[in-house]
């Protein structure tokens, strides 16, 4: 879990000093490496159709990357700090945030049952 935090943090790092074209593909490509991963190491079953998917997508995500236009880039960490603190990225963070908290406090346990995890019919 941990890794995957840092992951996370590490990715949205990346947007500060490359182009979104570049980071958002590979960047997703995150669940494609996952799901080869948990298919040598853990055994689980990947069929035809998966591993084509799967070479499909980064294949795709690859070529987007490398033929994107060009942007221009967040060069310091100050014009980053900048854009983070703009009022519509606090707006959107807030809403993003108040709308997650509603969600779990509110309509996730009437959704879900405590002692199996599984979902309800409502």
């Amino acid at each position: 879990m941990a890794v995957m935090i840092l992951g996370e943090l590490c990715n949205f790092a990346a947007y500060a000093f490359v182009e979104a074209i570049v980071v958002t593909p590979l960047g997703a490509l995150s669940v494609v490496i996952c799901a080869i991963l948990s298919s040598i190491f853990l055994k689980e079953k990947l069929t035809f159709f998966g591993w084509l998917g799967c070479g499909l997508c980064i294949i795709g995500s690859v070529i987007i990357a490398l033929n994107g236009p060009s942007e221009q880039t967040v060069g310091e960490i100050r014009e980053f700090q900048k854009l983070f603190l703009a009022p519509g990225f606090l707006v959107w963070g807030s809403i993003l945030i108040a709308t997650s908290l509603v969600i779990v406090i509110f309509f996730a346990p009437k959704c879900v049952s405590t002692r199996s995890g599984k979902l309800r019919d409502t």
